[in-house]
C-alpha cells in the first residue's frame, strides 16, 4: 500500500476505534510515552488487541503512520520547514 494510502486509511481507523475514547490531546501532551516509532506501534498494537479490534500488521502500521505523520514527526521534519 503506498503511504499516503496507507495514512489515509490509518486515519480512518483512528477516528472510528480510538478517537472516542481520547482526544489528540494525549499525542501532543509533554510527557507522551511514545518516543519511538517502536513504542508506537506497541502502543497501537496494545490497544487494539484491548478492544479486539483484530487489526492485522497492515492496519496497525497504517494508524501508526497517520499519528507519527499527525502528531509525533518521529524521524520526519516539524511542520511547516
Amino acid at each position: 500500500m503506498r503511504p499516503n494510502m496507507r495514512v489515509n486509511r490509518g486515519e480512518l481507523l483512528y477516528e472510528n476505534h480510538c478517537q472516542g475514547c481520547h482526544q489528540s490531546i494525549v499525542h501532543i501532551r509533554s510527557q507522551r510515552r511514545a518516543d519511538s516509532l517502536e513504542s508506537l506501534q506497541a502502543w497501537v498494537r496494545r490497544w487494539a488487541e484491548y478492544r479486539e479490534l483484530g487489526w492485522d500488521e497492515e492496519a496497525i502500521r497504517a494508524v501508526v503512520d497517520y499519528l507519527n505523520q499527525r502528531y509525533y514527526r518521529i524521524g520526519l521534519p516539524p511542520i511547516g520547514k
